[in-house]
């Protein structure tokens, strides 16, 4: 059984923190310029603040997780950073 899910989207805010998770949410748009808002939470042993900034381009590889098959989460496995904004522009 396959559960993954690959997103790519600016980091719109940073929600939460933790010892054990940091939540974010990212902005993605579709096609048609829709925005799409999706939750994201990512294990403390992938946190690099240097990297997850508001503002960022990342793609993540994460798994889907439900207790209830009424709400789901989205757990990271895997951030690439595919661009990093420029705070002197």
């Amino acid at each position: 059984m396959l559960n993954q899910c690959i997103f790519v989207g600016r980091v719109q805010k940073i929600e939460s923190f933790n010892s054990e998770v940091l939540k974010v949410t990212l902005d993605i748009i579709t096609n048609n310029d829709n925005h799409n808002k999706i939750g994201i939470e990512i294990p403390d042993k992938m946190i690099d603040e240097s990297y997850i900034r508001k503002g960022n381009l990342m793609g993540i590889k994460a798994k889907v997780s439900s207790s209830d098959a009424q709400t789901y989460k989205f757990i990271a496995e895997r951030l690439t950073v595919l661009g990093v904004k420029d705070d002197e522009a």
